[in-house]
């Protein structure tokens, strides 16, 4: 009987150790029932906050390793492709960025592009270091957390500035270069969407550096996790891009040339579906699976009104998907079609004329600035617009500029260029 009480007495006290941790803090589902919650009123940098959030460290790193693992493979396998064929591969689009002119010859790929931006070639290189450096970070931490070798965290913590100083600079040059000069049309909030992914890479790294220098490691490991999974998140908007362009080859046998021109087309393509792909397994591993759910951040904080906001701006790619394009539904499958020949000579045309004219002028009226009206797009091929609407001049148009090397074969542009706005054509 006696025994009995002991063993009892010792259970409990554990229960109350697991419970209650310093000064009452309590871990229990309680009210927000998908995840540990600290219900104080305490500032974020309560020092008994970080202890709690320390005891989770295992769990922080499991979510960061399931969550990138999938993300990591497909950006390893860009790096062997573009080893292998000479030139940065885009692995959404099935071919390099910059194809050889012997293949574009050959019509084996087709682009819209002479080069890439430098800065976005810039965020490529360093990009490839940030990836090199995160794995040997996550690996010295793998060692130190799971086989408590202790000389791990101090490998980890000489090579957290290097790895701090790559992941910032790939994360401002790509977030950069998305917005301003991106090589891939991203419709008005999905464009925004992006950008937002790399703003919330910087802060969190420099959140969880802070908080490293103010011996507070349980926001450490916070704040480095999620910052981990945001630098991995582009990856989820290959997965799904690669899936649907499979599956549209298989239904539909839409080539993959075709796949690279409808992103261009009318329609477009939507990469909504990467979002929740990526934030729905970034809940999943972080506040529903037992073995892995951990606290989310605290209310009120830096990450907590960060996750809000990018919560909101998926309701706007939500409601610009659905709701405000006047288009078809938008479902991945539902628009693109395989490509006529007529189509891919409207292509050639259309690439020619933004190699020649300039692309990025062109692209800030895809990206962010892309019209809510699907049918008015800027600088859409005729062929492409489903329902094309000619507009009559109020007035005859008249030259304002045009080359004069050859005045016999500008007149013969101009005169063919007003018969078609004047609906002789």
């Amino acid at each position: 009987m006696q025994a009995a009480t002991l063993l009892t007495s010792h259970a409990d006290r554990e229960l109350e150790k697991t419970e209650l941790l310093p000064r009452g803090i309590d871990t229990s589902l309680g009210d927000t029932w998908v995840q540990p919650y600290d219900k104080r009123d305490v500032p974020e940098d309560d020092k008994d906050w970080s202890e709690c959030l320390r005891g989770y460290k295992k769990q922080y790193l499991l979510i960061a390793c399931l969550y990138a693992g999938p993300c990591y493979a497909i950006f390893m396998y860009s790096v062997v492709m573009s080893i292998w064929y000479g030139s940065w591969w885009n692995t959404s689009a099935g071919q390099p960025y910059i194809a050889k002119e012997e293949d574009l010859k050959m019509g084996k790929y087709i682009d819209v592009y002479r080069s890439l931006p430098a800065v976005l070639e810039t965020h490529m290189w360093f990009a490839v270091l940030m990836l090199g450096l995160i794995t040997f970070q996550i690996g010295f931490a793998i060692v130190g957390t799971f086989c408590d070798l202790k000389n791990a965290f101090k490998y980890h913590r000489a090579l957290g500035i290097f790895t701090a100083m790559a992941i910032f600079v790939a994360a401002f040059l790509g977030t950069v270069s998305l917005f301003l000069c991106d090589v891939q049309p991203k419709r008005g909030s999905e464009n925004l969407f992006f950008c937002a992914i790399g703003v919330g890479i910087m802060v969190f790294l420099v959140m969880g550096l802070y908080y490293a220098g103010k011996g507070l490691y349980g926001l450490h490991f916070q704040y480095m996790c999620i910052s981990v999974c945001l630098v991995f998140s582009p990856g989820w908007n290959r997965i799904t891009t690669v899936i649907i362009r499979h599956a549209l080859q298989s239904i539909r046998g839409v080539t993959q040339g075709c796949f690279v021109m409808s992103t261009w087309s009318e329609h477009g393509y939507f990469y909504v579906w990467s979002f929740y792909a990526g934030m729905g397994s970034l809940a999943l591993w972080w506040l529903l699976v037992p073995c892995t759910r951990a606290p989310f951040f605290k209310k009120y904080s830096v990450g907590w009104f960060y996750m809000l906001g990018m919560f909101g701006i998926l309701l706007g790619c939500t409601w610009q998907t659905f709701i405000d394009w006047e288009q078809a539904p938008a479902w991945p499958l539902s628009s693109i079609q395989n490509c006529t020949k007529q189509e891919f000579t409207s292509w050639s045309n259309f690439t020619k004329g933004a190699k020649t004219a300039g692309l990025y002028s062109i692209n800030m009226g895809y990206g962010v600035c892309a019209p809510s009206s699907a049918s008015k797009q800027q600088g859409v091929p005729q062929i492409f617009v489903q329902h094309p609407v000619i507009e009559q001049p109020r007035t005859a148009p008249q030259n304002v500029g045009m080359r004069t090397d050859d005045l016999s074969l500008s007149e013969k542009y101009e005169k063919t260029a007003i018969a078609y706005w004047q609906g002789e054509m």
